[in-house]
């Protein structure tokens, strides 16, 4: 990132897909050189990620990718999730010029050891017809394929490996959106296509190895706005004449949604219980502080008390009213019970009053001699 520039201050909601996905890609490679060890994970491209984690950060990313509170810190430490982001960006369908695609189809040719195609011919190809934004986001594909692929003895992921990954990336990108890519001939076509490219990606990036281990510079070894800073500058210029500045609002919810859920229930028991303490507070000083007054309707009453009570009796009713029917049959079975059991007491008590009289009339009773 050059500095003085800062794509984060400017709301891409309104970019072109293209122009989204050149964001969406400057952030991965700003996510692996934040932290190198990442491009060392196995597997690192051909693994699959997970798509609970990957499909909430593209769905807000592919809306704004500058949306401070998106983006790949949300995918800490998972490169295989945050990979898994930039592959469904490249699936969109990000319109190359016809010029631009006529470019990229030199990558489908065989390679003429006379004049060896490198990747920074077809970038600086499309740096001259003002391809910027197409020339940017094949750059930084062949810039991330070259990171992986330094890394292979750890993320065994050779040049070979990693072009089989990026293959289709490119040809997605560059192909002709009017074709209709699912008929049997196109099928035909773009199996056939892929061996070739898959080929000679492979030995573009074995080249570009070569050289570092040589030594030698090569532009893929950098990001696009390193190895191309006047164009970089353009294209920043651009974005600060065509987007908004963003609108960096603090985010509301935050964590878990379940644990946002039972937070919004709980603070709202809280006011609820502490509205209530607060009205009792204020009814206990009214009582407190209202004088006594006597008249003929109150016969000495405080007002103050009066009002409470038909409250608490308004109160009560409403409760009544309110109760529902299974707690109504309750409580009438409640009382049936109570009144047959007070019967049968009642029964009882009679019955142990007539025993003990008649044993104590046989008692009284004289004895014959």
């Amino acid at each position: 990132m050059l500095e003085g520039v800062s794509e984060e201050a400017l709301d891409f909601s309104g970019a072109t897909p293209l122009e989204k996905v050149n964001h969406i890609l400057r952030q991965q490679l700003d996510y692996f050189s934040s932290d190198p060890t990442l491009l060392q994970t196995e597997g690192l491209l051909r693994v699959q990620g997970s798509e609970d984690k990957v499909l909430p950060v593209y769905n807000r990313m592919i809306v704004n990718p500058a949306d401070p509170h998106s983006g790949f810190k949300n995918l800490a430490s998972e490169p295989h999730n945050a990979i898994g982001v930039l592959k469904k960006s490249l699936k969109e369908s990000l319109n190359f010029s016809p010029e631009a695609r006529e470019i990229i189809e030199k990558l489908y040719q065989p390679l003429n050891p006379d004049e060896p195609l490198t990747p920074e011919k077809i970038i600086e190809e499309l740096i001259a017809i003002n391809a910027l934004e197409e020339a940017k986001v094949v750059h930084n594909i062949f810039h991330l394929g070259y990171l992986v692929a330094s890394q292979k003895e750890k993320n065994l992921m050779g040049p070979s490996n990693v072009a089989i990954v990026i293959a289709p990336w490119i040809d997605n990108i560059a192909s002709d959106k009017n074709e209709d890519r699912t008929s049997p001939q196109a099928l035909v076509r773009g199996v056939q296509r892929q061996p070739k490219i898959q080929t000679n990606l492979g030995q573009l990036l074995t080249a570009a190895l070569t050289k570092a281990g040589k030594q030698e510079s090569s532009k893929i070894a950098q990001p696009f706005e390193k190895a191309y800073p006047a164009q970089e500058a353009a294209l920043q210029g651009g974005y600060r004449k065509k987007f908004p500045p963003q609108k960096l609002e603090p985010e509301k919810l935050s964590g878990n949604i379940v644990v946002r859920f039972f937070k919004a229930i709980w603070n709202g028991l809280k006011s609820i219980f502490s509205g209530d303490k607060k009205e009792k507070k204020e009814e206990k000083a009214a009582l407190i502080s209202t004088p006594a007054v006597e008249d003929s309707e109150s016969k000495g009453i405080n007002p103050a008390v009066k009002e409470k009570s038909k409250k608490h009796a308004k109160k009560e009713a409403k409760k009544a009213a309110n109760v529902p029917k299974h707690l109504k049959k309750r409580e009438k079975a409640v009382a049936h019970a109570k009144k047959h059991h007070s019967q049968q007491h009642k029964v009882v008590g009679e019955l142990e009053s007539k025993h003990h009289a008649k044993h104590q009339k046989k008692a009284d009773k004289p004895r014959k001699k």
